[in-house]
């Protein structure tokens, strides 16, 4: 990818200084359509020892991963896309601004500091639920497990595709709850990435791994997703005491001693976290233990004039941002149907949901930390971080902007075909590229039905779903259960999530004919049924999508 140059950038905002650089925000230039840009320009010292072979290798690894991989980077991280450069040396890169859902507005105690959001960084979770209150953030313990699933998944998806975070830490992690909840990676330029690293790694104070261990592999990883499971139930940002967590669930107490053994060979891997800490938040209370009277709204930056958002704020805080909170620590129709039909499975969606975290989205940020940074934040100044940002509330840009804004296109655009073979692709997700691929499955999967070619529709099932195409027995039930079937009137209306992550479900409706004694459960001997079901999906290593199970069924006679 040719670099841009910096001539070419209109700088506006220094979103803040670190170890490392400066972060600016890049006010003519958007990514992929969607995205504000900002620029990290490197220190010439740091530039000195840089392996700028190893930038490239990162930001050309983005087009270079399967089309599912690079829309699952490209929309849950901040990973570098370009070079810049600046008298024919590279002086630094561009990436995507930190998303909106990942800052929140605290409660304050100080009118000048009231509604400036922050970044929100897992450091605030290590804190009970009074503090959390008092700065209006409510983070119940299902959502702490729901993030912890949605790493453990983000890590494994990374592994296989060759990255390590390395500095894995609540300084370098972002989170947002809600009905999804989700992480955040920042600091990618300190990834290890096909084995390279762009600056010597490092590790941030009382997260590091045991004395002599390489860092920035998968295991190491594996070390600290047990450092932070550990910490956010202890409370406590130094914690290795698993009790608190065993008190939860003893397996995950189990799966955090083990990923805390000093031997690495000896850790889990992180797809073993997420049977159980999915299973065990579906066990929770969704509210927190303490009800605060009011809370933080999650918020992004303040919009400029010109409509780009604002810039974190660089540099000390002022002196009134003493009463601001700063992270304590560190930084009515009938339902089933046949089980080995349309909703086969439908009792196993925990394990369907499941392989949807693995599959899942997940992303990623700036820059490597200076291992002598302390980790705890003092309550008079903003802390550097390599990555150049600051935890200060952001600025609003009020200069105008004069340069016409140019697009960073990080991936081809996508047609938006209208049906796919026997599938009919409802006109409202049309234009989205992930309902073509999920209709391409699915048109294999209802055309093996069709023909009768059960080999070509049992492809379709992932192997740990309900359907494991390995398994002769499974295999058979599933042609005994279809051998009479033909299915029309196929309509794909919806994917979930919305945005441009992977799809782990799928909403059809369709009609089907079948013999007499092949209908729906309660109703065998219907030859003619209306389904509207709602399919798990997962990604193969290629980013194929396939079927897990059913979440929902719902029929009713023709």
């Amino acid at each position: 990818m040719t670099p841009l140059r910096l001539a070419d950038l209109s700088l506006g905002d220094v979103l803040g200084r670190g170890g490392q650089g400066t972060v600016h925000f890049v006010r003519n230039l958007r990514i992929d359509h969607r995205w504000d840009a900002v620029y990290k320009q490197y220190k010439p010292s740091v530039l000195a020892a840089a392996d700028l072979g190893a930038l490239e290798q990162v930001v050309e690894a983005l087009p270079g991963f399967a089309t599912a991989d690079a829309a699952w980077l490209r929309d849950n991280s901040a990973w570098p896309v370009a070079l810049v450069e600046e008298g024919g040396r590279i002086c630094g890169f561009v990436m995507r601004a930190v998303p909106a859902d990942f800052f929140f507005t605290p409660l304050s105690l100080s009118a000048t500091t009231q509604g400036k959001p922050k970044l929100c960084a897992f450091e605030f979770l290590f804190n009970d639920e009074t503090y959390m209150a008092d700065i209006g953030l409510r983070v119940s313990d299902h959502d702490r497990l729901m993030l912890l699933a949605f790493l453990a998944g983000s890590l494994h998806r990374m592994h296989r595709l060759g990255i390590a975070v390395g500095d894995l830490s609540p300084k370098n992690l972002l989170f947002h709850t809600g009905n999804r909840p989700a992480c955040f990676f920042i600091d990618c330029d300190a990834m290890r990435v096909a084995g390279g690293s762009v600056l010597p790694q490092v590790e941030t104070p009382d997260w590091e791994l045991p004395r002599g261990e390489e860092l920035a592999t998968p295991r190491g990883d594996v070390f600290k997703l047990g450092l932070l499971a550990v910490r956010l139930f202890d409370r406590n940002q130094n914690s290795r005491d698993p009790g608190a967590l065993e008190a939860v669930s003893a397996d995950l107490g189990d799966l955090a001693r083990r990923s805390l053994e000093p031997d690495p060979a000896g850790r889990p891997l992180p797809v073993e976290w997420l049977e159980s800490l999915y299973s065990v938040a579906q066990s929770l209370p969704t509210v927190p233990v303490s009800s605060a009277a009011s809370t933080a709204t999650f918020t992004g930056p303040p919009v400029n004039a010109a409509g780009a958002a604002g810039a974190f704020a660089p540099g000390p805080l002022q002196a009134a941002a003493l009463a601001s909170p700063q992270p304590r620590g560190v930084g009515s129709t009938r339902s089933g149907g046949n089980v080995g039909l349309r909703a086969f499975g439908a009792t196993l969606a925990a394990a369907a949901v499941l392989a949807g975290l693995i599959a899942g989205g997940i992303g990623i940020d700036h820059a490597v930390r200076d291992s002598r940074q302390n980790s705890a934040v003092s309550a008079g100044s903003a802390p550097e971080t390599d990555s150049g940002y600051t935890d200060a509330a952001p600025p609003v840009d009020e200069s105008p902007i004069t340069e016409p804004t140019t697009e960073l296109t990080t991936a081809p655009a996508s047609t938006a075909p209208a049906a796919v073979g026997i599938i009919q692709i409802d006109q409202s997700i049309a234009p989205d590229p992930r309902a073509a691929q999920v209709a391409t499955m699915f048109n294999t999967y209802f055309q093996g039905i069709n023909t009768k070619n059960y080999a070509q529709s049992v492809a379709e099932y992932d192997p740990s779903g309900v359907v494991n195409p390995n398994d002769s027995a499974q295999v058979s039930s599933f042609e005994q259960a279809v051998s009479t079937s033909s299915d029309s009137q196929i309509d794909l209306l919806g994917v979930l999530p919305s945005g441009t992550g992977p799809a782990t479900t799928a909403q059809l409706t369709f009609q089907s004919t079948q013999a007499a004694g092949y209908g729906p459960a309660g109703n065998t001997d219907e030859t003619c049924t209306n389904w509207n079901l709602t399919y798990t999906l997962s990604q193969s290593a290629a980013g194929d999508y396939l079927i897990m199970g059913t979440q929902s069924a719902s029929d009713s006679a023709c």
